[in-house]
């Protein structure tokens, strides 16, 4: 189960008055229980060695699987029981492959990355043009799509995930990847969601669905219209071939039928023939 979803900011009251260390010491303790994995020492991974980087705008250049188990033996080795993932991509990925299939004591602090919303250019040292609004749109989608893929991995990986932070410095106004309060807030808020609830569309859980309604329709002579027939690719993010919108039918888009489908079928060859 998920420690926490995390903003990309630690957030303390306003303009806090302190006197001493002990003032400060006190503003910030915390109980034992408010640890993230029981750690109180872990390190910020990012396994990217000589002519290796993340995706630029041009592709990735990842460690090698061999080159992830060596980091996180070293790691393991001296007594380093908890890491910190910067976005939910490939190489993050595959480190939580590598520490599921290894067996290894390392939990995971896993890190949703989020690109500029905003044009930071007037307060970013390093940004020299306005980032254009198109530009601007297109990260928008490519957050939606990224917050996805944080969901889909921590349910993919319940043993190693243990906490989910929410964007990297994105709430400072010196950085490139601006994005406002709001939104972070947002994202924060669905992923929180989507986590709390846990992995629940299945066919299972639909055919359940469809064979109750159907049930309390005909008992109570009830006309249901049953959404839908079949899936439809078009729909939702396009960039999230498995986003609900894209699957809400009974038949899969190949025109096979989902169990859901089956049962109605079978359901209605057992009804009565109508007088």
């Amino acid at each position: 189960m998920l420690h926490a979803v995390l903003l990309s900011a630690l957030l303390v009251p306003q303009e806090p008055v302190l006197s001493g260390p002990k003032d400060a010491d006190a503003l910030l303790a915390q109980p034992a229980s408010s640890l993230v994995a029981g750690e109180t020492v872990a390190l910020a991974y990012s396994g990217f060695r000589a002519g290796q980087h993340p995706d630029r705008g041009d592709g990735a250049s990842n460690p090698s699987r061999a080159e992830i188990l060596e980091d996180l033996r070293i790691l393991e080795a001296s007594g380093v029981r908890l890491v910190r993932l910067y976005d939910a991509g490939e190489n993050s990925s595959q480190v939580l492959d590598v520490i599921d299939e290894e067996g290894l004591p390392i939990r995971v602090l896993l890190g949703c990355w989020l690109r500029a919303e905003l044009s930071n250019h007037e307060a970013c040292a390093w940004l020299n043009e306005p980032i254009s609004d198109d530009e601007l749109a297109e990260n928008r989608l490519w957050n939606a799509t990224e917050v996805g893929r944080t969901v889909a991995l921590a349910h993919a990986h319940p043993a190693s995930v243990c906490a989910v932070n929410v964007g990297n410095e994105a709430l400072v106004d010196w950085n490139d990847h601006r994005v406002e309060y709001d939104s972070v807030l947002a994202y924060v808020r669905t992923v929180r969601a989507a986590i709390e609830r846990g992995p629940r569309a299945s066919e299972a859980h639909q055919t359940r669905y469809v064979a109750e309604l159907c049930a309390w329709a005909r008992a109570t002579n009830v006309t249901v219209f049953l959404f839908g027939a079949f899936d439809e690719p078009w729909k939702g993010d396009p960039n999230n071939p498995a986003g609900a919108e894209k699957h809400w039918g009974l038949w899969n888009v190949d025109r096979t039928p989902k169990a859901a489908a089956r049962a109605l079928a079978a359901a209605a060859a057992a009804a009565p023939t109508p007088r």
